[in-house]
């Protein structure tokens, strides 16, 4: 279940990288070669040839493998604190913080209850499901490294968007949600071809790394399997999904959208990964048993947690139900808050307890 999880929230993120790294591209092949710019009229083309080249370009990387990978992730990591630093510094150098915090929507297009189900979209799908800290050296640097890493990354990027998005606001003078995404922003701050380069750089790096982490979810899942077999499969689909965002009517309602779909999917696994780890399980691990193909605490009734299929269904039931059909109740409650109790809760009393011993030698709690 875990291989399938990884597998399907990271082959969807790159679709929503690459249609931010072609809007930056239409911004190079219009300096290039005067083609329209994301935005303007006829810059359909220019928009498909960029996504083209960059799910070509992060497929290829992606084939080669992860030795390519680490290299491409260290250079993109300077470029983008270097980027990010800048960005920041143009936008403070132009308006004050007084002004960026007094800044208010007249008139918000969304209840807050919507953005906290974006917030758990984000935030129980890819950081959950990816194992980036599965080379680290210690517990302590998977864990502890993971996790400052993912706040004090996320949170110092998602405070430049957000100051970005503002300072694009205060200088053209009114809101355009789609005009939010990083693209857009730097055009309209001015800050040239660089930036466009180093973005793309930047997208093309972090998804061969989402990508890689796919086909490895993927491998994990189908016996049978060899990591090229797994690689080309995801290099091909990839390339697919990747032209998805063109058949909505702006970036901004996929992104919304392919949220609040893997946010569906992934809120009420996660509820029920924590229950059963806490509550049913009492915090007792077995290596051994969690890495078994067969048989072992973990196995269920020929490899099928009935109980945790049930809980899951009944949480996204619960979630699209609320996101789709009562969106008025919940704007008010969200639609996480209650997908969380109602798989938690289902899962709490029909989980049964381990009825296969832990194995004694490999055990370890939490």
């Amino acid at each position: 279940m875990t291989g399938v999880a990884q597998f399907l929230v990271l082959i969807g993120w790159p679709s929503v990288n690459s249609f931010i790294a072609a809007i930056s591209l239409s911004h190079v092949f219009g300096a290039a070669f005067g083609w329209p710019v994301f935005g303007q009229p006829g810059s359909t083309w220019p928009m498909v040839f960029g996504i083209l080249l960059t799910a070509v370009a992060q497929g290829v990387i992606t084939f080669l493998g992860h030795e390519a990978i680490r290299y491409l992730e260290r250079i993109a990591g300077i470029l983008l604190l270097v980027l990010g630093a800048w960005v920041t510094h143009v936008v403070l150098s132009q308006w004050d913080v007084k002004q960026i915090m007094d800044f208010k929507v007249a008139t918000p297009t969304h209840s807050v209850a919507f953005f906290i189900d974006l917030a758990f979209g984000f935030s129980w799908t890819w950081a959950q499901v990816a194992d980036f800290s599965r080379f680290s050296k210690t517990g302590t640097a998977a864990s502890v490294g993971s996790w400052l890493g993912l706040n004090i990354g996320q949170g110092w990027f998602m405070v430049v968007g957000a100051v970005g998005a503002i300072g694009v606001a205060l200088q053209s003078g009114f809101v355009d949600p789609n005009n939010s995404d990083p693209s857009s922003t730097l055009a309209t701050l001015g800050l040239g071809m660089v930036s466009f380069l180093v973005l793309i750089f930047a997208t093309v790096s972090t998804n061969v790394t989402v990508l890689y982490g796919s086909g490895m979810g993927l491998l994990g899942a189908f016996k049978g399997l060899t990591p090229k077999k797994a690689l080309s499969i995801i290099v091909v689909l990839q390339l697919v999904l990747c032209f998805v965002p063109m058949g909505f009517d702006s970036f901004l309602h996929y992104f919304e959208t392919f949220l609040g779909v893997i946010g569906g999917i992934f809120i009420p696994l996660w509820t029920i990964i924590l229950v059963d780890y806490f509550c049913v399980r009492g915090k007792r691990l077995s290596d051994r048993d969690l890495f078994s193909e067969a048989g072992g605490a973990y196995y269920g009734a020929n490899g099928w947690n009935a109980a945790g299929i049930f809980s899951l269904v009944a949480g996204f039931a619960v979630y699209f139900l609320l996101a789709h059909v009562f969106k008025d109740v919940a704007a008010q409650i969200t639609a996480s808050f209650p997908a969380i109790l109602v798989s938690g809760l289902c899962y709490w009393l029909l989980a049964k307890k381990p009825a296969v011993a832990l194995s004694g030698s490999l055990e370890r709690g939490a």
